[in-house]
């Protein structure tokens, strides 16, 4: 389980894959955030919790959080 804000952030500076894309910032580390059976470019499932805090169910690839599940942290 992770928790953290959800905001908006420039990631993968200077490669092909750079990009503004909706992360997780936890007490840890910032991750790409992606519902589970999305595309990995396109996902517009946060948009509408962006400066929400939330708590997130699913598995991490590289930086990217593969959602299975998520609610806002109340």
């Amino acid at each position: 389980m992770y928790q953290g804000l959800v905001t908006r952030q420039k990631v993968a500076s200077g490669s092909k894959s750079e990009r503004e894309t909706i992360v997780l910032s936890t007490s840890d580390k910032d991750y790409i955030l992606r519902m589970k059976g999305q595309p990995a470019f396109g996902d517009n499932t946060f948009e509408g919790v962006v400066n929400q805090n939330i708590v997130v169910e699913g598995t991490v690839h590289g930086t990217t959080l593969i959602v299975s599940s998520w609610k806002i942290n109340e």
